[in-house]
């Protein structure tokens, strides 16, 4: 949905609904792949459990730098040498305090917060939702003409998110996968970061298939969901 925002430069933005009004209809091929990503998971998980203990460390940092090298490959915005630092330090940061935090907004600023911790990120608020509105376009777009995607207004953005942890913290009916590949979606159609949205988003997916006990650890990159997800149309949503 869209809605139109008022004031001295009136805008379209993007309205999401919330997951919890959605009905999903699972494609035909849907079980398949999710025993097939669901059996590669557990190999993965089976395999490491199995690795003396250094050896597990020597796992998670080739994961490690797998995973972050890839996600600030597709960052858009301005990166720097400092990043992979900081962006290795935030994914295990994310596990370690999933021990004794909800994924939650307060989970989420704080890992945003340590992804984005070099000064040259300072003007993108690390650690804080934005309280102005963004768009993404081309090179000249602007908030009111040529964007191509106009995520939810500040106030909108706050509810749509409150939104999304009720759904990640409450919602246990849905298959775990799919569940993660829904709260990926929203998260970053809500966009609540003025930068370093995909980033966090990423880190938001492994920490739902933690959650779900799909992952012992930071251990898969991103790509095996995205992989997974695009080889079918996942869901048929029925408002």
């Amino acid at each position: 949905m869209k809605k139109v925002i008022q004031g001295r430069f009136s805008y379209m933005a993007f309205q999401p609904m919330n997951l919890q009004d959605v009905t999903l209809t699972y494609a035909p091929d849907i079980v398949a792949l999710v025993g097939e990503a669901r059996a590669a998971l557990a190999t993965l998980k089976a395999s490491y459990e199995t690795l003396p203990e250094e050896e597990q460390r020597e796992f998670q940092d080739a994961m490690l730098e797998t995973e972050v090298t890839a996600s600030l490959q597709l960052a858009v915005a301005d990166k720097n040498k400092t990043d992979f630092h900081w962006l290795s330090r935030a994914l295990p940061y994310a596990f370690s305090e999933l021990e004794h935090l909800p994924i939650s907004r307060r989970l989420l600023t704080a890992v945003h917060d340590m992804a984005l911790h070099d000064l040259s990120h300072y003007k993108q608020n690390p650690g804080e939702f934005r309280r102005s509105p963004i768009w993404m376009g081309k090179k000249k777009a602007t908030l009111t003409k040529g964007a191509d995607f106009v995520p939810p207004a500040p106030e909108d953005m706050v509810t749509a998110f409150a939104a999304l942890e009720h759904y990640i913290n409450e919602e246990e009916d849905t298959e775990p996968l799919i569940k993660a590949a829904l709260i990926h979606y929203q998260f970053e159609m809500i966009h609540p970061f003025l930068d370093g949205n995909g980033r966090v988003g990423r880190i938001l997916t492994l920490l739902c298939l933690k959650e779900a006990d799909l992952l012992p650890a930071p251990l898969q990159s991103c790509q095996f969901l995205y992989h997974f997800s695009t080889r079918a149309s996942i869901i048929t949503p029925t408002f």
